[in-house]
C-alpha cells in the first residue's frame, strides 16, 4: 500500500467519524487485501482503520462479530468499533495499544520461556472466557446478524469449508499411505458434532493463533475477526493442542505447557470434559484434513510457510490427530490410520526432518 493509499484510508476515515485524523501508519503486510493502518485523531489518541479493497467483503463478518461480542461478558478482551460503513467497506476500532512485543507469537519467540507459558495460558485463558461469554443465545444471534448480512464474500481461510475438509480426511489418508481402513463412520460422526455442536455452539473467533493473540498488562487479547463465526467452541479450542498448525507461527510447544494451556481453557469454559474431549477430537480431524489438502505441494519437495515447513505440519497434525483419539478413546480407527499415516509420511520422506521445532522461548 502507497503512501497515497494510506491516506485515502486516513481521509475515508474523517469522513466516517466526522473529525480529523493524521500520521496513518501501516500495520499490515504489503499488497493486502485489508489494509490495516493506525490513525492519530485529535487530541492524539489512535485508532485502526481497515478498509477492504473490493466490494462486500470479511470485514461485514468482523463487523457483526464485534458488535455480537460487546454485548457479551467479555467484551474486555476484544477491540471496539468506533464506526463501519455498512457496504462493509470499512470498519474503524479501538486500539489495544499493544507493540510487537506484546504479540503473542512474538513472545513464543523471544527468549523467556515463563514469560512465554503465562501468555500461552493468559490466551487459552482468553478464548475461554470468550466462548463461555458467547455461547448460546449470543451465538444464536450472531448467526442471525451474518444472514442479514449476506451477501459478502468470504476470506480463504480453511475454517469456513471445515466440514469439506473432514469429508475429505479419508481419501486424503488414504494417498498420505494408510492402506484400507474403513473410518467413514468415524469420519461422519465427527461431521455432526462439529455441524451440529448442541450445547458448545458459541462465538468462535475462527483463527486464534498467536498471530491474531497478544498479551500486555497481564492479560490476553483478541484483533482481527474477520473468520468469527458460530461454531462449535473447540474449532478455536483444539488449536494450542494442535500446535496453531494453520499460523506461520506454528512450532512445537513442549507437551506439560500444552496441557497446562488446555487445563486453562477447559476451567474457563462450562461444559463438561467429555463434552470437549470429543469435540476436540472432531476439531483435530478436520484441521488434519485441511493440512491434507497440501500434500500435492509436497509430493516431490518440501514448501516453506511461515518459520516451519509443510511437511512438518503434515506429519504433526496427523501424530496429533493419533494422540487425541487415543486419549479420549474417540475414533480408534482413525487413530490406527492416523498412526499409520505418521509412519508412512516419514517413509515417504526420508531425507526431511518432520519433527515440528519448538519456540524458541522453550529451546
Amino acid at each position: 500500500m502507497t503512501a497515497g493509499e494510506d491516506r485515502a484510508v486516513a481521509d475515508a476515515v474523517s469522513t466516517l467519524l466526522g473529525v480529523s485524523v493524521r500520521d496513518p501508519v501501516r500495520l499490515s503486510y504489503e499488497g493486502a487485501r485489508c489494509p490495516v493502518v493506525r490513525l492519530t485523531l485529535t487530541g492524539g489518541s489512535t485508532v485502526i482503520a481497515k478498509r477492504w479493497t473490493g466490494p462486500r467483503g470479511p470485514l461485514v463478518r468482523e463487523r457483526e462479530a464485534l458488535r455480537a461480542m460487546a454485548q457479551s461478558g467479555a467484551a474486555d478482551v476484544v477491540p471496539h468499533i468506533l464506526a463501519a460503513s455498512e457496504d462493509g467497506s470499512l470498519l474503524v476500532v479501538s486500539d489495544l495499544r499493544f507493540d510487537d512485543h506484546a504479540r503473542l507469537g512474538e513472545i513464543l519467540e523471544g527468549d523467556d520461556p515463563d514469560h512465554a507459558e503465562a501468555a500461552l495460558i493468559a490466551h487459552m485463558k482468553t478464548l475461554g472466557r470468550v466462548h463461555a461469554a458467547g455461547a448460546g443465545a449470543p451465538a444464536l444471534a450472531l448467526a442471525q446478524r451474518l444472514s442479514a448480512a449476506r451477501p459478502f464474500e468470504e476470506s480463504h481461510h480453511f475454517v469456513h469449508t471445515l466440514d469439506a475438509q473432514l469429508a475429505a480426511l479419508p481419501a486424503r489418508l488414504r494417498t498420505a499411505g494408510v492402506g484400507d481402513i474403513d473410518i467413514s463412520d468415524e469420519v461422519a460422526a465427527a461431521r455432526e458434532t462439529l455441524r451440529h455442536p448442541g450445547a458448545l455452539l458459541t462465538i468462535t473467533h475462527g483463527d486464534a493463533t498467536p498471530a491474531n493473540a497478544c498479551f500486555h498488562g497481564g492479560r490476553g487479547q483478541l484483533f482481527d475477526w474477520e473468520t468469527a463465526g458460530p461454531r462449535n467452541a473447540l474449532v478455536d479450542g483444539a488449536y494450542a493442542g494442535l500446535r496453531y498448525l494453520q499460523s506461520v507461527w506454528a512450532h512445537e510447544i513442549p507437551a506439560e505447557v500444552r496441557r497446562r494451556a488446555m487445563t486453562a481453557y477447559r476451567d474457563a469454559v462450562p461444559w463438561s470434559a467429555s463434552q470437549l474431549r470429543a469435540a476436540e477430537a472432531a476439531a483435530a480431524a478436520a484441521w488434519t484434513g485441511a493440512l491434507l489438502a497440501t500434500l500435492p505441494r509436497v509430493a516431490q519437495a518440501d514448501v516453506r510457510w511461515g518459520r516451519t515447513t509443510l511437511r512438518q505440519r503434515i506429519a504433526t497434525a496427523v501424530l496429533r490427530l493419533a494422540e487425541v483419539c487415543d486419549e479420549t478413546a474417540y475414533m480408534p480407527r482413525l487413530a490406527v490410520a492416523a498412526h499409520r499415516a505418521h509412519e508412512a509420511l516419514r517413509h515417504t520422506w526420508p531425507s526431511t526432518d518432520c519433527t515440528l521445532p519448538p519456540h524458541r522461548a522453550f529451546r
